[in-house]
């Protein structure tokens, strides 16, 4: 079961589609409290790299039972312009178990109430039965 605190892997992954080397790849979703540097060096035509970060829950989290990931991957080409690209994701997350509900369970001084009348009653029965009585 998931609850407020947990702490939760978030896995980033950039690949670069482009033509070019690219550098300083960085990832900035607003779940983060700063931007992740991914990588230390270039990140060639057709190379990825993948970070990851952790991130606490909220109950806000659990009352949505989502968490959205709204990512933007930044880097540097080769003449130092930026290029971004942004990716977002939900994934459910696992509602908690409702709690049971409470079996009421009558008080001591009713059950000793119900045991006392039964009894009565058996003995009047057989007081009523060694008399022949008719109904």
């Amino acid at each position: 079961m998931i609850a407020v605190g947990e702490i939760v892997t978030l896995s980033y992954t950039i690949t670069n589609t482009g033509e070019a080397t690219l550098s300083d790849a960085t990832i900035n979703d607003p779940l983060l409290d700063a931007p992740l540097l991914c990588g230390s060096g270039d990140l060639p035509v057709d190379d990825s790299v993948t970070c990851e970060a952790t991130y606490v829950l909220t109950q806000a989290d659990l009352d949505a039972g989502t968490l959205t990931s709204a990512a933007t991957a930044t880097a540097l080409d080769p003449q130092g312009d930026r290029v971004t690209d942004v990716a977002t994701t939900t994934v459910d997350l696992p509602l908690p178990e409702p709690e049971p509900e409470p079996v009421p369970v009558p008080a001591l001084g009713s059950i000793a109430l119900m045991l006392l009348t039964l009894l009565m009653l058996l003995m009047g029965l057989l007081v009523c039965q060694q008399r022949r009585c008719t109904a």
